[in-house]
C-alpha cells in the first residue's frame, strides 16, 4: 500500500514545482549520482543515464528489493541494505 501513497505525495510535490519528472533524482539525493548497472557476468559498468523521478514513479529505475537471488540483491545484502535490514537493528 505504500507505493500508491508515496506516488500521490510525489505528484503533489511535482504539481508544486519541486521537481521535474525527467530530472535526475541525484539533484535531490546525491547518493544516487553516477549509478552503475550489473552485467550478466557479475561485474558492473556505468549506467547509460541517471535515474529520474519518472523512472521511480513507473518502477523502471532498476532498483531491487533485496529478497531474491540476483547480483543486485546480493550486493544489497552485503551492504546491509536488504529487505530485512530494519529487523536487524538494535536499540543498544
Amino acid at each position: 500500500m505504500t507505493k500508491p501513497i508515496v506516488s500521490v505525495c510525489a505528484m503533489v510535490a511535482y504539481e508544486r514545482g519541486l521537481f521535474q519528472l525527467d530530472e535526475p533524482i541525484s539533484i535531490h539525493l546525491p547518493g544516487f549520482a553516477k549509478p552503475r548497472v550489473v552485467l550478466p557476468g557479475g561485474g558492473t559498468e556505468p549506467a547509460a543515464r541517471e535515474i529520474t523521478f519518472r523512472d521511480l514513479l513507473t518502477h523502471t529505475a532498476g532498483l531491487a528489493y533485496g529478497d531474491s537471488e540476483h547480483a543486485v540483491d546480493d550486493a544489497y545484502r552485503d551492504a546491509g541494505c536488504g529487505w530485512d535490514a530494519p529487523y536487524k537493528l538494535t536499540l543498544e
